[in-house]
């Protein structure tokens, strides 16, 4: 069974470090990192090892107290490691390595002195940064090798330097970012000085038995990033200084490019870690190349040297490898990406990360599992998201729980979020939201609306749980009642509009409704060559810092549409973060118009005539077939009737309990679990 993956199962040296097969666990920002206890950590780790990864990374949270994010991460320099025991522990019964990565956050951090090459101001923190004077880059070149020998001292079989990202290091390899004038710039030995520097300082402060690991920016997505002549220069000399295996991530400080952060399509960096491979005899690690166990294993066997950096499916299901290789049975539970959980690799999140499918991995929840000494009769109402775990978690904690859905079906925002973003994943987690009703004996009841009123007459309930959701606020605008003026929840439900639409609304709802409506696929389903031509990128070998340098090709949208913005203030804040100013380019590229800092004055059967802020001037009509509304929702009262701010039996969660009708979904983990595990 496992001959088909010979390849991948192969073991492969690291310097002094045998790993025993190609499969490893990239350093993922939990969030737990700067916990004393890791206990939790120890078995995820654990489990990971138990699937078969060879290597598990470790995220350090900070290198010093001048590298941390905020003011809540323990530096790694006062750290003496001994606290990553626990992990170390379990994993070393699996015969897997492991590895800690040392981090300084560098321009981002949230320190009264940040630092970087050249001074700025922070696109993350808002803050002005320094150009770090010699003596505080020795100082980090000096705390690098301190941990290293900790880490070692402690039993870690490989250290990791991060010079990838906006790290510190980072900036001084960046020819676009490093423009000093002294022996840490000017020219490519001075922006190599800094990490070469550190690498043979970790190197002479390590055992022989122990290999040390290089993660850099390979492609930096600006068209002033490193050359391909450089890269190999760079790499060379690594070698030359004491790197055992080196990881290449396609990153940098423009953030013109969607990167690990976003839904791209899956493996489509894999071409630069060839070229890497290729040019290296050095092992290379490819960061989440793809969970298709038939391209890894082609991919092992065409390059000797590659080792493969796995994340999201390893946090997905903890026995996703087991699975492909076919050893265990079942269908594989999915890492759903979404930005109000955390990206699993971003080292600049400090909010501990969330696993939609899983909330309680990482032993978050634990009361969710307690029994109740004292079993209640519950009714909840809504079979959305809030609705159906607070009911499961409530009947498995022994409630006797009884839901009440108005339609057919469960799910509710759910169905309209998996037709917006295209993912299968969404089914599956709704799969198993359903499974955990029939798992904790819930009696749902479908097709009935509930009048709360008539239910507390019946005196067959103890407790009731208002989970209603929200529907789309209309806004106040001349026209709104046209007939082809449609909300969101009618679009997609199937009410057709034309080739002509304007979308109403500036938040993340309005930016995935306008993606909806231009694309025949989403983005992530597109072919890797197909997005890398959309977004100008092209070989790193040709092209310095992986950028064409001309105009993307793209092809035409499926329709023309007017994104017209409500509130200023709402989209400046929304811009403010990476992935939205992703989606709105790509809205852009696609040929969609924004309309900004506009007065609507009137919207009829054939155009939205808007005018100029403040003074209405310059009145304009905007030629439409259709009208999206994405404005704000409003919380879904119709259920709610008779229910006062007293009642104490009366329990509202999700959307129906904010006041502006939303609520995303970490958030409403969070919530409906504190609530239904205190019952």
């Amino acid at each position: 069974m496992l001959s088909q993956w010979q390849h991948i199962l192969r073991p492969i040296d690291c310097g002094p470090m045998r790993l025993k097969n190609r499969l490893t666990s990239a350093p993922i920002n939990t969030g737990l990192e700067n916990l004393s206890n890791l206990a939790a950590l120890a078995d995820f780790y654990a489990e990971a090892a138990a699937d078969g990864v060879s290597l598990v990374t470790l995220f350090s949270p900070a290198l010093s107290g001048q590298a941390k994010q905020n003011a809540d991460i323990l530096p790694t320099v006062s750290d003496d490691f001994r606290r990553y025991n626990p992990i170390l522990k379990a994993v070393s019964s699996f015969d897997c390595r492991v590895a800690i990565e040392l981090n300084h956050i560098g321009q981002d951090a949230g320190v009264l002195f940040p630092i970087s090459s050249v001074p700025g101001v922070s696109k993350h923190t808002g803050k002005s940064f320094h150009a770090a004077p010699a003596f505080l880059i020795r100082k980090a070149i000096h705390q690098f090798a301190q941990c290293a020998q900790r880490a070692a001292s402690v039993g870690f079989d490989a250290v990791e330097i991060n010079a990838s990202g906006r790290s510190l290091i980072a900036s001084f390899l960046s020819p676009a970012i490093n423009t000093r004038q002294d022996a840490w710039g000017t020219n490519q030995l001075g922006r190599f000085r800094f990490l070469l520097e550190t690498v043979r300082s970790c190197k002479r402060n390590l055992p022989e038995n122990k290999a040390l690991g290089v993660r850099f920016n390979l492609m930096e997505l600006s068209p002033k990033g490193a050359a391909w002549d450089e890269i190999l220069r760079l790499i060379q000399m690594l070698r030359i200084a004491g790197a055992d295996y080196l990881v290449g991530i396609v990153d940098g400080f423009e953030e013109r490019v969607p990167t690990h952060s976003h839904a791209i399509p899956e493996g489509v960096w894999v071409p630069a870690y060839e070229a890497l491979a290729q040019a290296s005899d050095l092992p290379v690690f490819f960061t989440d190349p793809g969970s298709d166990f038939d391209r890894l294993e082609d991919l092992a066997q065409k390059h000797d040297n590659a080792v493969f950096s796995l994340s999201t499916p390893l946090l997905g299901d903890s026995s996703f490898i087991r699975k492909k290789l076919g050893i265990a049975e079942g269908e594989i539970r999915p890492w759903i990406d979404h930005h109000d959980s955390g990206v699993p690799l971003d080292a600049l999140r400090t909010r501990k990360l969330l696993n939609l499918t899983n909330p309680c991995q990482f032993g978050r929840f634990p009361l969710a599992k307690v029994k109740t000494p004292t079993p209640k009769r519950i009714a909840v109402i809504g079979a959305g998201l809030a609705g159906m775990l607070f009911a499961s978690i409530a009947a498995g904690r022994g409630h006797a729980v009884t839901l009440f859905e108005k339609s057919s079906t469960p799910g509710g925002q759910l169905h309209f979020v998996r037709a917006i973003e295209d993912n299968e994943n969404y089914d599956k987690w709704l799969d198993l939201l359903v499974n955990d009703l029939k798992l904790n004996k819930v009696n749902v009841i479908y097709n009935k609306r509930v009048d709360l009123q008539d239910l507390k007459k019946e005196d067959a309930f103890d407790r009731f749980v208002i989970a209603t959701g929200s529907e789309p606020e209309i806004p106040d605008i001349a026209g709104i009642n046209a007939s082809n003026v449609v909300t969101y929840e009618e679009l997609l439900t199937g009410t057709p509009v034309g080739n002509r639409v304007a979308v109403l609304g500036n938040g993340r709802l309005a930016l995935a409704v306008s993606r909806y409506l231009l694309e025949n696929k989403s983005e992530t389903k597109r072919s890797a060559e197909s997005w890398l031509e959309a977004w100008g990128v092209g070989s790193i070998k040709e092209h310095a810092g992986g950028v064409l340098g001309v105009i993307p090709e793209i092809e035409r949208a499926v329709r023309q549409l007017y994104l017209i913005e409500l509130d200023a203030d709402i989209s400046n804040k929304l811009l403010k973060k990476a992935h939205n100013r992703w989606d709105l380019t790509w809205l852009l590229m696609r040929g969609a118009q924004r309309v900004t800092q506009a007065n609507i004055e009137l919207i009829d059967n054939h155009a939205v005539r808007i005018s100029d802020c403040p003074d209405r001037s310059n009145r304009q009509a905007i030629r439409i077939d259709h009208v999206v509304v994405c404005s704000e929702c409003t919380p879904n009262l119709q259920d709610r009737v008779g229910l006062f701010s007293g009642e104490d039996r009366v329990l509202i969660v999700g959307a129906a309990s904010t006041e502006r009708g939303y609520m995303n979904f970490a958030d409403i983990i969070y919530q409906v679990y504190e609530k239904a595990s205190t019952i």
